[in-house]
């Protein structure tokens, strides 16, 4: 979740002590969102990949999914398709609070 939205990460830490039935309900949705975007990838790239797609996902800063040799990257189109997704299904993960 630090990958693809470190404000997000930090929001859903907070909501877990202060809420926790409302982080219980995030939480289903963040899994079965992560499930959808990771599933049709999962075992064909490496973790650190996985990491770099998510961040690239995210948006949060300047990063590309690229990887040094030999590990190949995940495919453009599919971290826009994750990307898509994530935004599409999370938007509470993309928001800004002015308290952070």
């Amino acid at each position: 979740l630090s990958c693809l939205s470190p404000h997000g990460a930090v929001r859903f830490g907070r909501l877990i002590q202060s809420d926790p039935e409302e982080a219980l309900k995030q939480q289903a949705r963040i899994l079965e969102v992560f499930d959808q975007a990771i599933a049709p990838i999962r075992g064909r790239y490496a973790d650190s990949g996985l990491d770099k797609t998510l961040a690239t996902a995210g948006a949060w800063g300047p990063m590309t999914p690229q990887l040094r040799w030999p590990l190949s990257p995940v495919p453009d189109q599919e971290v826009e398709r994750i990307s898509k997704l994530f935004q599409d299904k999370l938007p509470f993960l993309f928001t800004q609070e002015a308290t952070e």
